[in-house]
């Protein structure tokens, strides 16, 4: 389910305890801003236990010759962690987590070694310039995301980066309107702000009218966005099957990197999340509701840990413990 989708569940929930509402639109106790920030925080809950249960289950593989992306709602480009002459020190993504494998693309390839910046090895090499007779790096990394390597590079070079990582944020864009045409891929946007700045492939979109804004229904598919065009247009993996349209009311937005199957926990954690707002918060039904999702969390473990396989570095048995007992 994408974000909008998620939100109309839980005001489903809210608002009628679960059964159908069709004037849920008009209640005005939890806004959008204040379910999507229960969203946002139930997804962060479920995240960090699939990584406890996979250490590696978010992983990115990038490359210095990938195109631009998206980060964290942040542009990064990949080429700026190419190496240079004379530079030591690089700025990793802003999903950056942790490394877990630095590789040299050149079809002279020098090793990689991940190394603490205190021990003697690396401190030895610290005002030491590299070449074309270095065949053996050592690197570690600062703060949150500064990549030191050394002894200092001194010729440009390639590299994949294999390291775990942040998830997105939900959010939705609303703003403008959108032109679409029966049995074709393409949509234009009329939004003032660039969309490249604010959409991402893999965003859905859900079509409203010329007067009325859309409600997602959970139980439906909408179209996903293929690519990015250009600041007005993208291009959808299927074709657009309703009736022609120009300057609709829609919604683009985001679906949790969360395994598709197990949105039903983002929809339990975050109604929970929202009957506790307030001096005189709903506690029973925010206990229900948590408990809903406590019920679900031994599957999503359960699938997590099937899905790693024979590879017991990077799973946390733990946590059986905790879900299985």
């Amino acid at each position: 389910m994408n974000l909008a989708q998620i939100r109309t569940a839980i005001r489903d929930i809210l608002t009628a305890g679960g059964g159908t509402n069709t004037t849920i639109q008009s209640d005005t106790f939890w806004s959008d801003s204040e379910i999507n920030a229960a969203i946002n925080r139930a997804q962060t809950e479920v995240y960090k236990i699939i990584r406890r249960a996979r250490a590696d289950y978010f992983t990115r593989i990038l490359r210095t010759t990938d195109p631009v992306f998206i980060a964290r709602g942040r542009q990064f480009n990949p080429a700026t962690l190419q190496w240079q002459q004379g530079v030591g020190n690089y700025q990793l993504p802003p999903d950056f987590v942790r490394m877990k494998l630095i590789t040299d693309l050149s079809s002279d390839r020098v090793r990689l070694i991940a190394s603490d910046i205190a021990r003697n090895e690396f401190r030895v090499l610290m005002n030491e310039t590299g070449g074309s007779t270095a065949r053996e790096y050592l690197y570690d990394i600062l703060g949150v995301r500064t990549l030191v390597i050394r002894p200092m590079p001194q010729e440009v070079r390639d590299l994949e980066f294999i390291y775990e990582k942040q998830i997105e944020n939900l959010q939705d864009f609303t703003t403008g309107a959108v032109d679409l045409t029966n049995n074709n891929s393409t949509a234009t946007f009329s939004a003032s702000a660039d969309i490249t700045d604010l959409f991402m492939v893999g965003d859905e979109l859900v079509v409203g009218d010329a007067t009325n804004s859309p409600v997602a229904d959970p139980n439906n598919n909408y179209l996903v966005i293929k690519s990015i065009d250009s600041t007005t247009q993208v291009t959808l993996e299927n074709v657009y099957l309703g009736t022609t349209v120009s300057g609709a009311k829609f919604i683009v937005s985001r679906v949790s990197e969360i395994p598709e199957h197990h949105h039903q926990l983002l929809v339990c954690l975050g109604a929970s999340y929202c009957f506790n707002k307030g001096t005189n918060p709903s506690a029973d039904s925010a206990q229900i509701w948590r408990n809903e999702y406590n019920a679900m969390i031994p599957s999503l473990i359960n699938d997590v840990e099937v899905r790693q396989g024979s590879d017991q570095e990077t799973v946390q048995a733990y946590l059986e413990d905790l879900y299985d007992a």
